[in-house]
């Protein structure tokens, strides 16, 4: 589609057209679809093609060919909805593995890794706000998620006897990521 795109605009500026009208006239019987595209320019005594980068964006997106099978009698647009959420579940195993650094299970029954995967699930939900948060605040600027993580997994309760809790003392950083993220740190 570029080249075609990047080929009509070369050819236009080639060739001489008397008026906007003329121009159009050419661009309707030789290119499809091209007031989806082009705007026409006057610049001086030169007509201009200018590229709409919206309505070419639009048409990327629509353009390619999905081939989805099932054992299943669905309509299309159940089938493309599962085939998405899908789509998020691997994103998500995928950031649990990579961003989280979760490893295997290894564990040797099956309520032991639902359970690890529950924690895991719960994690994920953590994570995800955390980062929809960052982007929200415009703290991905200075630290990554990861870097966020980081510095929060320093803070640590310690349990001196059964009733007894101390909270490790909170830096200046995490103090400024806890106002970020409208936290009251506990004292």
């Amino acid at each position: 589609m570029f080249k075609k795109i990047f080929e009509v605009k070369k050819k236009i500026e080639q060739l001489s057209f008397g008026s906007k009208e003329e121009l159009q006239d050419y661009l309707n019987d030789n290119v499809l679809g091209w007031k989806n595209i082009f705007s026409i320019h006057v610049a001086g005594q030169r007509l201009q093609l200018k590229r709409d980068d919206n309505a070419i964006g639009k048409k990327l997106d629509r353009m390619g060919t999905t081939i989805l099978i099932t054992n299943k009698k669905i309509s299309p647009h159940d089938g493309l909805s599962l085939y998405r959420r899908k789509n998020r579940v691997e994103k998500f195993f995928d950031s649990m593995k990579n961003e989280m650094d979760r490893k295997r299970l290894r564990t040797h029954n099956i309520k032991a890794s639902e359970g690890r995967l529950f924690v895991d699930f719960l994690a994920l939900i953590l994570h995800s706000h955390i980062a929809k948060v960052a982007r929200q605040e415009n703290i991905v600027k200075e630290l990554s998620v990861q870097k966020i993580m980081y510095e929060l997994k320093k803070i640590k309760l310690v349990r001196l006897g059964e009733k007894k809790t101390i909270i490790t003392e909170i830096s200046k950083k995490q103090r400024e990521l806890f106002d970020k993220f409208k936290i009251k740190p506990l004292s």
